[in-house]
């Protein structure tokens, strides 16, 4: 995507610079970090017999009973959006204007990179995010940062399980 300065075109940061290069970094670290436990989820599935909506089902039920258990067991796991997803949160963002975002599950902070640029790109605004899991905001954090885009974004601290 290129960027275009000037009056009355269109600032798209996204592929370039600082937030550029750590959307990239994440991607790779998050196919990376996330392939292997797909790929055991996966097999689970197809040696149960059980068909995929019965997976889902059952994982569902037991979320319901510990979902803070059963999320903390995916700390190292970025569970990300996709580039194509990220792109498509980012235009909706610049779309409507938005100066005002809030963000519900952060992870490692991929998706909160996308809404945020759309928010430098926009003039500026405020991005509230929220994670569960500590370990997950402190590298989101560290990943604003890198991008340059931390002054925009704040996690408000919430109770502790």
């Amino acid at each position: 995507m290129a960027a275009l300065i000037g009056k009355g075109s269109i600032v798209n940061t996204l592929s370039s610079g600082p937030v550029g290069q750590i959307l990239n970094k994440l991607h790779q670290d998050a196919e990376a970090a996330d392939r292997e436990r797909l790929g055991a989820i996966m097999a689970d599935i197809e040696a149960s017999g059980a068909t995929l909506e019965q997976a889902a089902a059952e994982m569902i039920a037991e979320e319901r009973m510990d979902y803070r258990a059963i999320y903390r067991g995916y700390a190292d796991n970025f569970l990300n959006v996709s580039q194509a997803y990220g792109r498509f949160l980012y235009m909706i963002a610049r779309a409507c204007k938005a100066t005002r975002i809030v963000e519900f599950g952060t992870s490692m902070g991929i998706s909160t990179i996308y809404l945020a640029t759309a928010l430098r790109d926009n003039g500026g605004g405020h991005l509230i995010g929220s994670e569960l899991e500590p370990t997950k905001v402190a590298r989101a954090r560290a990943n604003l940062d890198a991008a340059g885009l931390a002054d925009l974004v704040d996690y408000p601290r919430g109770r502790r399980a």
